[in-house]
């Protein structure tokens, strides 16, 4: 009887450390997994930050990087101090140009810097894991619709991640000089 006893100790011992490793993996591959989730969210949430801020400061600086304002109202052309042309509506002052102040061609991306668009994508200063850059488009051939889109780029556990945001502008009212 005791051989037996002491063999189907051995068993049991044998099997409840078995289990308790399959346990331990699992609950490791777990606790894993979910930091994996929680470091993807907090690069998603800071993209969407920074995509965000970028949108809101094109916004409240649309009229200084795209309007042309005309010392007389429309019809007629509003001729830019940086060379560039467009052409006055009826009782209008002000219309956008084809592409931001400064700018006679179009690039293909764009970041901000003091309060003007500069050539090229930036890294982010606040959070140097990230690239922002911002697109502009004319909607429709229409200079006074533009899509802006902002994308920003980063690299997670080695993969190139994205994430953009957009918005339309239209230059619709009078600007005051």
């Amino acid at each position: 009887m005791i051989g037996k006893s002491r063999g189907s100790a051995v068993i049991e011992v044998l099997i409840s450390l078995g289990l308790a490793a399959i346990l331990i993996t699992v609950i490791g591959n777990l606790i894993s997994a979910v930091r994996r989730m929680e470091t993807a969210q907090d690069f998603r949430q800071r993209a969407l930050t920074h995509t965000q801020e970028t949108l809101e400061m094109i916004t409240s600086l649309q009229n200084d990087l795209f309007a042309c304002v005309s010392p007389t109202i429309g019809p007629g052309t509003c001729n830019g101090s940086d060379g560039q042309t467009c052409a006055l509506a009826i009782a209008y002052n002000s219309c956008w140009t084809n592409n931001p102040y400064g700018h006679t061609t179009p690039v293909a991306y764009y970041h901000l810097a003091g309060g003007q668009l500069v050539d090229g994508p930036e890294t982010v200063p606040s959070d140097t894991a990230f690239t922002r850059s911002i697109a502009i488009e004319n909607l429709d051939g229409d200079a006074n619709r533009k899509k802006i889109t902002v994308e920003v780029l980063w690299q997670e556990r080695g993969d190139d991640k994205s994430f953009q945001l957009a918005t339309v502008l239209t230059g619709w009212s009078n600007v005051t000089p």
